[in-house]
């Protein structure tokens, strides 16, 4: 090989370092930790994520639908910034009956929580705690939505706007107390 062309390839290879560095110096992020005391199998099949962002006036982005079986607890989900977007919207729903994987009419609400407003912080893995209660699951006995729930209004089971976010332990990820969990 001439030494110009290991002089190019040596330079095009600095330049892709160089931008994938770049991609992975800003470690903001937020971690969306969901825990439950439901049972998955019985009175869910599914845990859906969607989210969502209002990246400039009078427009919305919405982000892909993530999915877990919830076979392990607490379901995460990491949420990076979209250019200079400084929050998004999450919706958690535990998902009774055929799950949106499946069919895209999705299946029937057991549970659903909405996170609006959540914001990054700059420079930082943050992580955002979204407990969904059995008690504040919106379906009858047969597991048909209701159109009313008694505790939608309660502090654990209405939605969130503008939560507060705390640094991210990797280790000490947010659960609801032991004798509450889901197994």
């Amino acid at each position: 090989m001439a030494p110009s062309s290991r002089r190019c390839l040596a330079g095009v290879a600095a330049l892709v370092a160089l931008a994938l560095a770049g991609c992975f110096d800003d470690p903001t992020q937020i971690v969306v930790v969901v825990d439950t005391d439901a049972k998955p199998g019985s009175d869910f099949t599914q845990v859906e994520f969607l989210t969502s962002t209002i990246d400039e006036p009078g427009g919305a982005g919405q982000g892909p639908i993530a999915f877990s079986n919830g076979d392990a607890w607490p379901v995460t989900l990491a949420v990076n910034p979209l250019s200079a977007v400084p929050s998004f919207t999450v919706q958690v729903r535990l998902v009774a009956g055929k799950p949106m994987s499946f069919d895209p009419n999705g299946g029937i609400a057991f549970s659903t929580r909405t996170a609006k407003d959540v914001r990054f912080v700059a420079g930082q893995r943050s992580v955002l705690f979204i407990p969904m209660l059995r008690s504040c699951a919106c379906v009858d006995a047969s597991g048909m939505p209701i159109t009313s729930c008694a505790r939608a209004l309660d502090p654990d089971c209405k939605d969130l706007s503008d939560p507060p976010v705390s640094e991210l332990d990797e280790d000490h990820l947010p659960r609801l107390p032991a004798a509450a969990r889901s197994p």
